[in-house]
């Protein structure tokens, strides 16, 4: 950047040094008249000294794109850069150096800043042979870019200042892959070819940006059995060299690793699509899954925007839902990425999925006490509508169907959220009990008392069947009936054939 509107780099940062104009216009230089010469405008002083009482300011530009190639004045541009970046942090800071002094000036182009101390030096004053340290004046200001990608520094005097930015993370979600390296200011600014000193400098430092954002879909999940899946979408820097680029995914360890599986690469706009093995490359090593853009894939996801989808299942039942490292056993299970473009690396946001583990208890009484039933088979329903308070409407496929063991006791384990239960088989030997039970699975795997966290209990009876013949007392009643109604049929036969002889005679 021309003039006095300098950027630095880790070590060494320059500054174009002050020409013998400045020198002369700081001596107080004057066109003064001739004899001859009386005219007023040549008795007028030179404007080329600078005004150490005039207020100044620094505004910050910031964009996105690249830099155009085309050196900054110091001057306000009257097309403004594409894509402003708002929510930016800079740091100013009041260097601690007397620009009222001319020795100064010479040896500007010196000014040097150190970020890992935070320390500035220059070289050559007051005949020192080597660096010295130019301390600060004050302690600094901060300003955050707006909408429109300016943050201004106002009533600033004529100083050195230096320009930090100090932040990588927007709060609407977007992230600087490559910050403006610092640089300095020196106010005024002499603007090239004129005779001006510029009070109110514009500087348009670059950034490279991109947004990572990581989503989950388990809308389909409800058993063990089927797929989840997550997607992590980056967007890649236009203004950026693309070195490395790489995206780590640690899974949970509730999330079975052997069905852990990358199905989808891909670059919106990318020509030809993106081929495994030639543009990026997959390692799945336990539950970590990283994904590696290679040579040829860097070039085509320049300025793109990169999605990588993967694919697994929850563990079965056999395996704990408690979590990997202590924590609150609620069955949320968490998950995260990694993204790295070339230095800079940043985590995703945290999406979950929550599930959790469900007991029923079949049980018949005897005697006022509970007794278990072995082989008691129940199949578990989700609703048709997952908002209804009912089980009227089901899905006709259950979800989950289990058989009752030794204790009575039956598990299974699904997303957490409401269904409905039933007992298609019972014990043999026991009625069927065809109440449909709405159930509610919550999170974790904690069984509570009977209708309150992840547990419910189902009696039945046994079948009363009775068809045997009767035997005892009883059967000598039944003879002592059936004897008596012959014996009252043969006398009722006799009165008629008495009748009827009698009419006859």
């Amino acid at each position: 950047m021309k003039g006095y509107l300098m950027t630095t780099t880790r070590w060494k940062h320059t500054i174009t040094s002050v020409f013998t104009i400045f020198a002369l216009a700081l001596m107080g230089m004057a066109f003064m008249p001739t004899a001859d010469a009386a005219r007023p405008s040549l008795l007028t002083l030179s404007t080329d000294n600078i005004d150490f009482k005039q207020p100044s300011s620094i505004t910050i530009h910031k964009h996105e794109t690249p830099d155009s190639g085309t050196a900054n004045n110091g001057k306000e541009l009257e097309d403004a850069p594409p894509n402003p970046v708002n929510n930016i942090t800079f740091e100013l800071t009041k260097l601690d150096l007397d620009v009222q002094d001319s020795a100064n000036w010479q040896h500007l182009d010196s000014l040097t800043y150190t970020a890992a101390t935070n320390t500035v030096t220059i070289d050559g004053t007051g005949g020192a042979t080597t660096p010295t340290t130019v301390g600060f004046d004050g302690a600094p200001t901060e300003k955050r870019t707006n909408p429109q990608g300016i943050a201004t520094f106002s009533d600033l005097t004529p100083a050195v200042y230096l320009v930090k930015e100090l932040d990588t993370t927007r709060p609407d979600g977007q992230y600087v892959t490559k910050m403006s390296e610092p640089f300095f200011v020196v106010l005024p600014m002499a603007v090239t070819g004129t005779n001006e000193w510029n009070y109110n400098v514009h500087a348009y430092p670059k950034n490279s940006v991109t947004t990572i954002t990581k989503t989950i879909n388990d809308e389909e999940a409800f058993n063990t059995d089927d797929i989840v899946t997550w997607s992590v979408e980056a967007k890649m820097p236009s203004g950026l060299t693309l070195d490395t680029v790489k995206i780590v995914d640690n899974f949970d360890p509730r999330i079975l690793a052997s069905s852990l599986a990358v199905t989808g690469v891909a670059a919106t706009g990318a020509t030809p699509d993106l081929v495994k093995d030639r543009d990026y490359t997959v390692d799945r090593t336990a539950s970590k899954v990283t994904v590696e853009f290679t040579g040829a894939g860097l070039t085509k996801i320049k300025g793109k925007n990169v999605i990588v989808t993967y694919t697994g299942s929850v563990v079965p039942i056999t395996t704990s839902l408690q979590p990997p490292a202590g924590g609150e056993d609620d069955g949320v299970i968490p998950n995260t990425a990694n993204v790295t473009i070339n230095s800079w690396s940043e985590d995703t946001n945290e999406v979950i999925t929550i599930w959790g583990d469900y007991q029923v208890y079949k049980y018949t009484v005897v005697e006022d006490t509970k007794k278990a039933l072995k082989g008691a088979v129940f199949s578990v329903y989700r609703l048709a509508d997952p908002n209804a308070d009912n089980c009227d409407d089901l899905v006709a496929e259950p979800v989950a169907t289990v058989t009752t063991g030794d204790d009575g006791r039956a598990k299974f384990r699904l997303k957490a959220g409401p269904y409905c239960m039933k007992e298609t088989t019972p014990p043999p030997g026991f009625k069927e009990n065809d109440e449909v039970i709405p159930i509610m699975v919550d999170g974790g795997s904690t069984y509570i008392n009977p209708g309150e966290t992840n547990y419910s209990e189902v009696v039945n009876t046994k079948v009363d069947y009775t068809n045997l013949p009767f035997t005892g007392a009883n059967g000598r009643l039944l003879l002592a009936i059936i004897g008596s109604a012959l014996l009252a049929v043969a006398l009722g036969l006799m009165i008629v054939n008495y009748r009827r002889k009698r009419h006859q005679s």
